[in-house]
């Protein structure tokens, strides 16, 4: 009875043992103790039924040291589990102090970045405040390439401005072109007798007006003819009134009179004006008959060519006669422009045309274009017609043809002069963005043409610096400011 007492009592004991190690897993070090108490109990009630038990046979014992032996496995165990669980335990703690000692530098960062918004007075700064100083920074930028002059300066600078609109300008070719007499208002005086400069009237580059005396010549030949003229008049004069007699017959008197009218034309072609001829007539005086006569100017305008000098002799030439000077008009000229083989046939007439110096501008119109082309440079030539009131041009001089072909866009034009190169190879304007406030713009040169240029960078509208940008750029140059902003 003692003996299955005894073995009941193990048996509790072991089934308490394994509860309370899943209870101390949880309750920690409170439950080790609870179990240490409860095994010292069961050690002392095994000692005590040991010594009653003296007649147990062998068997029984071989159990009982199983069973002592299976206790002890499940005690090595519970103590295995017990310093894992405080192996734990301990990572546990450590993962905490760590999150701890983390937090609390977090904490110490973020007061760290607190102090630094604070102000001088310990209050913390705005965070607009930050960003209203970056967007300051942006504005101070942007004032960089601003100048303000004074008035005075403006006027010094001769500063002047223009609000640039859209203007629709045609697409253009550019080719070299020459200036040349108009032929309708351009006049060659020359002579087909052989004469000596007697006096002279006008000098190279004079203008004159219509009948105004440009030279006195003298010729042998030209009193001959004066003779001749005087002497066909009074035979003439003669017979006509013999012939009202029947003195003479018709024939005799219609050769006398085909023999004066011949010497009349004659002293023409060779340089005498009716009027000269026709007071020499009227005076019949043979002392008259000097051999002189005087060139008088065919129209009004400049002279062009001289080709006299005071005593010089010109040889008779029937053919093409001897050149003494020329007279133009040059308050209108032609132009004559060579187009390339490219652009043959791409010019119509009518076609408008802006000519072009190193000074000017003035505007043309095409009213030749001459289908044939040159024989040596395999180019074709065009005639425009350009009005020269002002005498800005001048036959001979070269110049530059933009002849329209046909119509562009909308777009800015400019003044070549607004324009001027950055040290990065860009182009920029100046723009008045308030009295005597002058901004930098950057802008991109589309084309150009005759003095202008069409631009892009600028909105239409802007008042921008058309004389004296070079000035405003000097000026902010030695202010300091960078004269280019990227």
């Amino acid at each position: 009875m003692q003996r299955k007492i005894v073995i009941f009592l193990l048996t509790y004991s072991m089934i308490f043992t394994l509860l309370s190690n899943t209870h101390e897993h949880k309750e920690g070090d409170s439950c080790s103790k609870t179990t240490k108490n409860k095994k010292l109990k069961a050690d002392e009630i095994h000692d005590d039924d040991k010594d009653h038990d003296d007649d147990k046979d062998h068997d029984d014992d071989k159990d009982h040291d199983d069973d002592k032996e299976k206790h002890s496995d499940d005690d090595k165990d519970h103590d295995d589990d017990k310093e894992k669980h405080n192996d734990d335990r301990h990572d546990d703690d450590k993962d905490h102090d760590d999150d701890k000692e983390k937090h609390n530098d977090d904490g110490h960062d973020d007061d760290k970045e607190k102090e630094d918004h604070k102000d001088d007075d310990g209050h913390y700064k705005d965070h607009k405040d930050e960003k209203d100083d970056k967007h300051g920074d942006s504005e101070s930028e942007e004032e960089d390439n601003t100048i303000e002059l004074s008035p005075a300066a403006v006027k010094v600078a001769e500063i002047q401005t223009e609000v640039i609109k859209l203007k629709k300008v045609p697409k253009v070719i550019s080719v070299p072109g020459e200036i040349l007499p108009n032929p309708n208002l351009f006049t060659k005086i020359s002579v087909r007798i052989s004469c000596q400069v007697e006096k002279l009237w006008v000098n190279i580059g004079e203008r004159v007006k219509k009948g105004q005396p440009l030279v006195t010549l003298s010729s042998i030949e030209m009193s001959e003819l004066q003779g001749q003229l005087l002497d066909s008049y009074n035979n003439w004069r003669r017979l006509k009134s013999l012939v009202k007699t029947k003195a003479i017959s018709e024939i005799q008197y219609k050769r006398s009179e085909i023999e004066f009218f011949k010497t009349i034309s004659i002293l023409i072609s060779n340089g005498m004006t009716k009027q000269q001829v026709t007071d020499l007539i009227k005076e019949d005086d043979p002392s008259k008959i000097t051999g002189n006569f005087i060139i008088l100017s065919p129209q009004s305008g400049k002279i062009y060519t001289d080709n006299l000098e005071l005593g010089k002799r010109f040889i008779k030439d029937k053919e093409e006669g001897n050149e003494l000077l020329s007279i133009i008009d040059d308050s209108s000229l032609w132009v004559k422009a060579s187009l390339p083989g490219s652009d043959i046939n791409q010019v119509k007439k009518g076609a408008k045309a802006i000519i072009s110096n190193e000074r000017n501008n003035i505007e043309g119109e095409v009213i030749q274009v001459i289908p044939k082309l040159d024989n040596v440079t395999r180019t074709q030539k065009v005639i425009i017609f350009i009005s020269n009131k002002d005498d800005k041009l001048h036959p001979g001089e070269f110049v530059d043809c933009n002849i329209e072909i046909k119509r562009m866009r909308s777009v800015l034009v400019v003044p070549e002069a607004s324009a001027f190169r950055l040290p990065d190879g860009d182009w920029a304007v100046y723009e008045e963005v308030k009295p005597n406030h002058f901004k930098q713009r950057e802008i991109s040169i589309i084309d150009s043409f005759g003095k202008n240029i069409i631009i892009e960078g600028v909105e239409p509208g802007s008042k921008i610096v058309t004389k004296g940008a070079f000035a405003v750029h000097s000026e902010l140059q030695k202010s300091g400011f960078s004269v280019h902003n990227h």
